[in-house]
Formats: structure tokens, sequence, C-alpha cells
């Protein structure tokens, strides 16, 4: 069984269609509903989603929700992806692939390998954070940062997510290397809609964040 989990806050202008096309590649959508204000959990039900509520605030928080559901449910593949319509679910059956052919334990959707228009900020950071992950590590990512992600029954036993935020992205590749899992990068899609609404947060403060984020997970894990 494949199960997809949507972390998911206030995200009723994109939800619908996110859960109907991720449906078309999963046998079943997990949408976790982030304390939103508006009709995310409503809309995502209305088009078949599994939806439950993390009252944690955070990505971190809501995704090792999602994931533990579906841990619990069975399943043999679970795919990541974001609620905002940046991340396109015909990408799905490109990063589920080397999980199911039994290439993979983790697979990383990298938006370097494919021609997307980033924001050069944005762009400019991703690149900085992924060397800083790369750093002293035989598995060399291009993208450290993006959510669209695949992982096998084998990793999910393997590594519980501790961080509530957007650290979970760091904690998630840190702890793969760490772990030695087999890790596999493929090309997917992204977009921005629109720069002024890309972020919640200033992207030199999120850097920031970032970064310190690695250095935590650098001396917890030892590596």
């Amino acid at each position: 069984m494949i199960a997809a989990v949507i972390p998911a806050y206030n995200s009723e202008k994109h939800i619908m269609d996110i859960v109907k096309k991720t449906s078309a590649f999963v046998d079943i959508v997990i949408v976790v509903d982030n304390n939103s204000h508006d009709k995310t959990a409503r809309l995502a039900e209305c088009v078949g989603a599994m939806v439950i509520h993390e009252y944690i605030q955070g990505a971190g928080a809501a995704t090792n929700r999602g994931m533990q559901i579906a841990k619990a449910m069975g399943a043999d593949i679970v795919v990541t992806l974001d609620a905002d319509g940046q991340h396109n679910p015909m990408d799905i059956p490109r990063v589920v692939e080397p999980v199911l052919r039994n290439d993979a334990d983790v697979v990383f959707g990298s938006r370097f390998k494919n021609q997307n228009v980033i924001p050069y900020y944005r762009r400019f950071g991703i690149k900085v954070i992924t060397l800083c992950c790369n750093l002293y590590s035989k598995e060399w990512l291009t993208d450290a940062q993006c959510g669209l992600r695949a992982f096998s029954k084998f990793a999910l036993k393997a590594f519980n997510i501790e961080e509530h935020g957007y650290g979970v992205m760091i904690e998630e590749v840190m702890k793969a290397k760490k772990l030695y899992l087999r890790i596999s990068e493929v090309p997917v899609q992204c977009f921005y809609h629109g720069l002024k609404n890309d972020s919640h947060m200033n992207p030199v403060k999120q850097g920031i964040l970032t970064l310190l984020c690695i250095l935590k997970w650098r001396l917890k894990l030892m590596i």
C-alpha cells in the first residue's frame, strides 16, 4: 500500500486539487490538518482524503502524525508532499519508483534536476543549506529542502521525526545519512504561486534557523 501524507495549514485554495491528483497515484491520501482556520479539512474530506488533526503547530509535527497513522495502517511506502500546490502530484510515480524497485529506502525530490523557475534568493539559500548537509557525507544531494519525498517501510521503522517545524526537512536528511539508508534523488517540478506569498517567514531568518538546525543535528547525531 502506498500512502500520501499531506500536512496542511490554511490550504483551502489548493487542497482539493492536490488531493484529487494525488489520489490517482496512491492507495490512500492522509491530510493532516494543522490547526487551519479555513475550510481545509472539510474540502479535503469532500474529495476523499482521510483527514486527521494535529494540534502541535508545525510541519514536522503534522508530518510525523501522518506517518504514524500510515505506519499503523501497514503502508509499504509513504510519500510526503506540500498542500500549497508547490509540488506536482504527477511526480509521485517517479519518486516512488526507486523504492518499488528496492533500489532505495528514501527518495528525495530535487528541484535542481529539473528546469524549475525558483526565486533567486530561494535558489541561493537552498544550495547553501544543501552544501552544509552534504559536508563529510558520501551521499551528495542537490536539494535538501524539497518536501516531495518517499520512504520505504524499512525507513519508516528506522527513525521517528522529532522536529515540530520546518527543521523536519533537515532531520530526515541527516538521519537517513546517519543510518546509511539507501538514498536516491529524482527530478521534480515545483510551482511558486507569487513571490509575496511563497513563505510566511523572512528568508534570511529562515536560512539562519535552518543552518542552526543542521548544526544541531550534526552534533546530536555526531556526523
